[in-house]
């Protein structure tokens, strides 16, 4: 566990740097300001920790370790009959931290008193874990802080429970009265520590929870949408008026507005709007504790428990990705169970070095032609190790246990979940491509792409959720919404025109003759937006970007140069009702970032949180002929023995009908997965 374990630790670094004069006088400026506060007086607690903190840098930097005693003194007389304040939280972690710092240091012998120490903070750490005061960021510090000490110990269930407390705040640190770049700002960096707790569960023969776990500390945003999307049908039986102001308040929440970090905005309105926000969330919270009270609703909103979750593999394996630096595992669930797959082979950090490797790789591509044979031979070495260390042994052991016919000639039906640095390489491209063996005949490639049809799903609750209705809804005629922006005439924003959008946009019409067309200088950024409601089907053909380091990609309308665009914040924060299938026909639409992997902060995802059911996009960079070719093929294998008077539709055809585009691609280009590895499903 490599995070950083006292992020608020203030510890006794404040006073580095001043000379020992310093350092006394402000000891005796904190006895004389104690001895001045009353006995019992309210802030006689505060005064302790100050005069502690005071003491406790003295005996440090001013070489005074029989101060360290009289510090320790002060520090527990702040916490004493002050449990109940706010700030208790933040004292006892400053005590803790002392505590540990005092408790490693080569000039203590007494292994006795170490222990002691240690053990009082151990105590410490748990209580401000779970404090009700406590802000959500210090109770998350404290969880890993007692994890930490754990794991010293050799404890792994102890360092589980802490890891685990920790994971308990994660949907506090993403409160949901935040606009979404609050949200994600302490999300950063949080999925290793997930994977940690997922993996401990499981080294402790508890894969049931291990897959709760992950469940429930990964993909906040998506979390909350989803909440805002829950069904209040049973609760409007049983109280109509409570179902009504729950969904009230939900409507307001859904308006993602300005953060309180906005530029643009005046400070005022932001704060202002921000504890509009606050309050509404208030009141849903609220609002939600009171339907849990109805009969057989106390599983309202709560995390699914295990016996919900594994209902997602019914329609096929479904594989959780468990990678960490304590151990690598798949999690398969499937005919109502969870199967462990261990992963010896994987590494985790090795895993990172190819994910920066291949961005790399693919920043330097000033063009989908430029850089193009690098790429490629790192692509069929990444992929040939994704396949033995990773992919194999997953579907080795889903033909040995019986779920599946290794003989079979139909394709299984396969859902893979991937988890933190995983997010970002691409799993499902995975296999051996045709190579020379020693006596020089070439051997055939076994890629996933021929064995199984397979889709990406964010969460577990996510895929349920989609499922809901899905097979059991009519097909009809799609209502289509096909924009291409070109930039043919102008180089729209600056950018390489793209000469195969205006016949891509045509090919799609030409099979869906109730489409709405947008091209060109018709798509802009509003007109999108307007007219995205009105439509289910979604094609978008044109010139996509997403940073690694940002979470917040762009589609290219046709706008100004320097203009807004369509942005992934303002495809999140609608809500679309009937959508179904959106096909992004554009450059890294679904390219995780690096801080946030586990949330859906792609423009793929983004499209997820909107309502899309089905999404297909792009892992990076694209050329124009092949996608177009791609776009047409996965059209016509939907629309595979079907007269242009009949259009009735599935968008659960999706995943089948772009594994068979991909062969296609496969088979022309089998040498090039830079062309047919980009192409991913992301659904159910």
């Amino acid at each position: 566990m490599s995070y950083d374990m006292h992020p608020l630790t203030r510890a006794i670094r404040f006073r580095e740097g001043r000379d020992t004069d310093d350092l006394a006088a402000a000891c005796r400026a904190a006895r004389r300001g104690l001895a001045l506060v009353p006995s019992g007086h309210v802030t006689r607690p505060a005064y302790h920790t100050q005069c502690g903190e005071a003491l406790l840098g003295w005996s440090v930097h001013g070489n005074q370790p029989e101060a360290a005693a009289e510090a320790y003194h002060h520090l527990r007389q702040g916490l004493e009959k002050a449990e109940d304040s706010p700030g208790w939280v933040k004292r006892a972690l400053f005590l803790a931290d002392a505590l540990i710092s005092g408790a490693s240091d080569s000039s203590r012998k007494a292994r006795r008193a170490r222990k002691a120490m240690r053990a009082e903070a151990l105590d410490l750490y748990r209580r401000a874990a779970t404090h009700r005061f406590g802000s959500p960021a210090e109770r998350w510090a404290a969880s890993f802080a007692w994890a930490h000490l754990m794991a010293e110990e050799r404890d792994v269930d102890g360092a589980r429970e802490g890891l685990s407390a920790a994971i308990e705040v994660l949907p506090q640190l993403a409160w949901p009265g935040l606009s979404r770049e609050d949200q994600l700002r302490p999300l950063g960096g949080k999925s290793e520590a997930v994977c940690d707790t997922a993996a401990l569960a499981i080294l402790l023969g508890k894969p049931q929870r291990a897959v709760e776990l992950l469940e429930q500390g990964r993909a906040q945003l998506l979390s909350h949408a989803l909440d805002m999307n829950a069904d209040l049908e049973d609760i409007r039986v049983l109280d109509p008026a409570l179902a009504e102001g729950l969904e009230g308040v939900r409507r307001q929440l859904t308006d993602n507005g300005p953060s309180i970090s906005d530029r643009h905005l005046a400070v005022g309105d932001a704060f202002a709007h921000a504890g509009r926000r606050r309050e509404l969330h208030l009141r849903w919270t609220d609002l939600v504790e009171q339907a849990r009270r109805l009969p057989g609703m106390a599983g309202f909103l709560r995390p699914p428990p295990f016996d919900e979750l594994v209902h997602a593999g019914d329609h096929g394996p479904v594989v959780l990705f468990n990678i960490s630096g304590v151990r690598c595992d798949a999690l398969i669930l499937t005919q109502g169970t969870v199967v462990v797959v261990p992963l010896p082979a994987f590494d985790r950090e090795k895993a990172e070095a190819r994910a920066e490797a291949l961005a790399g790789l693919l920043e330097a591509m000033d063009s989908p032609t430029d850089g193009v044979e690098e790429l490629r031979e790192y692509l069929v070495d990444l992929l040939g190790w994704l396949w033995q260390s990773l992919i194999r042994p997953v579907l080795d052991r889903i033909e040995s246990s019986g779920s599946r016919d290794g003989r079979s000639r139909r394709p299984m039906r396969l859902w893979l979940c991937p988890t933190d640095v995983l997010n970002r390489l691409p799993l499902h491209a995975a296999g051996l491509l045709s190579r020379d063996p020693y006596d020089g005949e070439s051997v055939p490639p076994d890629l996933l792409v021929d064995r199984a049809i397979c889709s990406y799903v964010p969460t577990l609750r996510s895929l349920l959720s989609a499922r809901k209705g899905g097979p059991d809804r009519p097909a009809r005629a799609p209502r289509m919404l096909a924009i291409g922006v070109g930039g043919v005439e102008t180089g729209t924003a600056g950018r390489t025109p793209l000469t195969h959008v205006s016949g891509e946009i045509d090919a799609v019409v030409a099979r869906f003759p109730n489409a709405t067309p947008l091209r060109e200088q018709e798509a802009t950024r509003e007109a999108v937006l307007a007219a995205l409601p009105a439509h289910d089907w979604l094609h978008f053909a044109g010139h996509g970007s997403q940073d690694a380091s940002t979470p917040d990609g762009t589609l290219y309308t046709w706008d100004p140069i320097g203009g807004d665009y369509l942005k992934v914040t303002n495809i999140a924060a609608l809500r679309l009702r009937t959508a179904e299938l959106a096909y992004l026909s554009a450059c890294q639409t679904q390219r995780a970032t690096i801080d946030h992997p586990d949330e859906p902060v792609t423009l793929a995802g983004a499209l997820r949180l909107a309502g899309f059911r089905h999404v297909i996009a792009t892992y990076w960079n694209l050329r124009s002929r092949p996608a177009r070719q791609a776009a047409v093929s996965f059209y016509d294998h939907l629309l595979a023995g079907r007269s242009s008077d009949d259009l009735a539709l599935s968008s659960d055809d999706a995943a089948a009908a772009l594994r068979a585009a991909v062969r296609q691609l496969v088979r022309d280009r089998p040498e090039a997965p830079e062309i047919w590895a980009a192409l991913v499903h992301v659904g159910p």
